[in-house]
């Protein structure tokens, strides 16, 4: 079993939670899940707050950030909300392997000089008192994000519009020390991991049949801001790889996706590469919508065990070279 590596450096300022206080005021979100304290449906309900004010949510979230005016160095609205990235090689120092493929960066934690990207923000749940806590460390040369979860839970969220016809193909870098006892993908109780990724999925009235929208609105009243639809790729404790899950807490709106499972490669630095295009039409059965939001989180809270993660870049690629 690979030896699990400790980080050379350790920035100074931790995301939780001395530099989430600092941005308190203007970018911390909470959960407005409502059913339950527990870290499920907080995992369910992550990447509510990306719907947009003007989305199909009652009264809107008066908290979310205005958009910033197109830049430059931004692709118009409406195609994505994120830097854009010409065909080339991986960004230097990334990790990822070089790619010809057109790609759209969503975190270019390499790249940030050990701060939390701007476009990044703790997301915390008013019902689980204890926060994991995100730093930047140096790992390899590297800037990663490390997670510490200890019978705790909050994410790392972004705000992203995204179109998966063009960008089907998720990149990222992860790595674990080590997976949960009591880890289980089928039981509330068990429903935490070591590490996860989230893609959330733009609700769109138009393409949702009149037995769907009426199964969400029931949702949304139980357990409060839940997206219409959201992939999540975890490393599970012992779950069958790349089979796929209804989330406990969430059920069929929230899909998981065994990426990783079991101790095999605890400690060892992972490059993961998923079809969300394809991945999402298995697990709904239908063609996704545009992704509106991309987050990660270590939670421990279900359990009440202890857990580390490394997130290394994360990003987006066209299915073939231009």
């Amino acid at each position: 079993m690979p030896t699990h590596s400790r980080p050379s450096r350790q920035a100074c300022e931790p995301l939780q939670p001395s530099l989430a206080t600092e941005r308190s005021s203007r970018r911390r979100r909470r959960s407005s899940c409502v059913k339950s304290g527990m870290g499920g449906v907080a995992a369910a309900c992550l990447l509510a707050w990306t719907l947009p004010p003007s989305a199909a949510r009652a009264g809107g979230d008066p908290d979310l950030p205005d958009e910033k005016p197109a830049e430059s160095s931004k692709v118009a609205a409406g195609e994505l909300l994120v830097e854009a990235t010409p065909a080339a090689a991986a960004p230097a120092g990334s990790g990822l392997s070089p790619t010809n493929r057109e790609r759209q960066i969503v975190g270019a934690f390499s790249s940030a000089g050990g701060q939390l990207p701007q476009e990044w923000e703790p997301l915390e749940f008013e019902k689980i008192p204890a926060h994991t806590r995100y730093s930047f460390v140096e790992e390899e040369g590297r800037w990663v994000v490390r997670a510490d979860a200890n019978a705790s839970a909050s994410g790392f969220t972004r705000r992203v519009d995204l179109d998966l016809k063009r960008y089907p193909i998720l990149r990222w870098r992860w790595k674990v020390g080590g997976v949960l006892e009591r880890g289980d993908v089928s039981q509330k109780s068990g429903d935490d991991y070591p590490a996860r990724i989230y893609i959330a999925f733009k609700y769109e009235p138009d393409r949702v049949g009149f037995f769907k929208k009426a199964k969400y609105t029931a949702a949304r009243a139980i357990l409060g801001d839940l997206p219409i639809g959201a992939i999540n790729y975890i490393w599970a404790s012992n779950a069958p790889q790349d089979g796929i899950y209804d989330n406990p807490f969430a059920g069929s709106f929230v899909k998981m996706i065994a990426v990783e499972s079991g101790r095999t490669r605890v400690g060892e630095w992972i490059e993961e590469e998923r079809d969300v295009y394809s991945d999402y039409v298995r697990a709904f059965g239908e063609d996704p919508p545009r992704v509106e939001g991309v987050a990660l989180m270590t939670d421990t809270d279900n359990t009440g065990e202890s857990a580390t993660a490394f997130y290394g870049d994360i990003e987006f690629l066209s299915r073939e070279a231009p």
